[in-house]
């Protein structure tokens, strides 16, 4: 548990000047690969050096603005959990004669950082983020679908992830995806999972260049829909509906299926919400290790992914799960297998139980609290995508700024009454436990 003292009243957006830093820098989380693929695509090639100094220069300058949020200790915890995992890096490096690969690190800063970034703001700002966030990705996305020929023409999706190496420059590759993502057109002998008759096989990806996450962007902003309602004591349903369109638009299946169980964690008492939330990943390593049967690994569906992750968990020894190898198969739709074989299993469980202790200052935190857990824990059954600092960014900032998200007792301060749920205001230097 952390225990930072805020020191910004970020109530108005147009108040201070230093209230669009946050605006600005989760808009820059979710579309600097967007831009980096236009570069590529009409100016000059790129590589990947240039997104990861992108998210370097994101990460160095959220810190900067977010640091006075964070407690000594949340600090030391930062410090420790970063040598901790580098060394692991490095072991592994060693170990395979390759070299150390500490994107892993990275995955772990951008937590923190939006986290503390997230409590220098107010749900009004956090609100004006999500709805410019879903009317932007929204807008770009129906231009891809409506026009995509002329959409490709200047986003060359497969040529960045080519340019990036994350996909080999393949004849086979080119055609499949169409200029898309490899994943962008659903083939023939599978099609679209939703609304199959109205979207035909294009999974529309927007600015995230990929389905998956503009996916994982609606169910953010699906939860922090029915979040704010339950919070406002009316339904938001304008931005419920425009998470769920994100969803079909993407066709992913996941985020489909997940969002029963993430609106009933939110709905759910928070206490029992935590004990259930808190089971979860446990019970997940299981049904992989124990129950998930076997079934063509090629296969793209639902069945075919657990059985990969399953697999490639199957395939450790005791070095892949202490975290001093790497994994002896890709880890992309093997989440779990990307965290064991990154921080060991006594990392990653020292991290859930980190996780699971972050407070806030009323329990609508503990309820979005307990909806991430559920989402970061069920997606690393099949990926690793909510790690990317596309829609992390996002998910953190959401949770640091319900962390600081206090509910008045004093119900007199509002001549025109306090709405169902409570009211905010701002937080001048109030203490906040998360």
């Amino acid at each position: 548990m952390f225990t930072e003292t805020l020191a910004t009243d970020g109530s108005n957006f147009g108040e201070r000047s230093h209230s669009w830093w946050p605006f600005s820098l989760v808009a820059a989380a979710l579309s600097f690969n967007f831009a980096l693929c236009f570069v590529n695509t009409n100016i000059s090639a790129v590589s990947n050096l240039h997104v990861i100094g992108c998210e370097l220069v994101i990460l160095t300058l959220t810190f900067l603005t977010a640091y006075s949020s964070a407690s000594l200790t949340g600090m030391y915890f930062l410090v420790v959990l970063i040598l901790y995992v580098t060394f692991l890096a490095f072991m592994r490096g060693i170990n395979s004669l390759g070299g150390a690969d500490i994107k892993i690190v990275r995955d772990f800063l951008i937590p923190f950082a939006f986290f503390w970034l997230g409590k220098r703001i107010s749900l009004t700002d956090a609100d004006r983020i999500v709805r410019w966030s879903v009317g932007v990705i929204l807008g770009v996305g129906l231009f891809e679908y409506f026009f995509l020929d002329l959409f490709l023409k200047y986003f060359d999706i497969i040529g960045f992830y080519i340019a990036r190496g994350t996909t080999a420059d393949t004849e086979a590759a080119r055609l499949s995806s169409g200029g898309l993502m490899v994943s962008g057109m659903r083939p023939e002998s599978q099609g679209r999972e939703l609304l199959p008759w109205l979207l035909g096989p294009h999974r529309v990806s927007s600015i995230f260049l990929e389905p998956s996450s503009l996916g994982n962007f609606g169910i953010i902003v699906t939860l922090w829909a029915v979040m704010r309602s339950k919070i406002d004591g009316r339904p938001w349903w304008g931005l419920f509906l425009l998470g769920l369109f994100c969803i079909v638009l993407a066709d992913t299946r996941f985020a489909a299926i997940f969002l029963a169980l993430g609106i009933l964690i939110l709905l759910l008492p928070p206490s029992l919400g935590t004990a259930v939330t808190a089971a979860l990943p446990f019970t997940a390593v299981l049904v992989l290790l124990l129950v998930v049967t076997p079934a063509d690994l090629s296969s793209n569906d639902t069945q075919g992914r657990l059985a990969y992750s399953a697999f490639v968990l199957s395939e450790f020894n005791i070095s892949n799960w202490i975290g001093l190898a790497d994994s002896p198969l890709q880890t992309f739709d093997a989440g779990y297998a990307y965290l064991f074989s990154g921080v060991g299993v006594l990392g990653a469980l020292a991290l859930w139980c980190c996780f699971m202790s972050l407070n806030g200052n009323s329990p609508y935190f503990h309820a979005l609290r307990n909806a991430a857990g559920a989402y970061l824990t069920s997606l690393f059954l099949i990926s690793q995508s909510q790690m990317t600092i596309k829609t992390a960014a996002l998910l953190w900032l959401l949770l640091g700024a319900m962390s600081a998200f206090e509910i008045s007792s004093e119900a007199e301060q509002y001549p025109n009454g306090v709405p169902a749920g409570g009211e905010y205001f701002g937080r001048r230097g109030h203490s906040v436990s998360a």
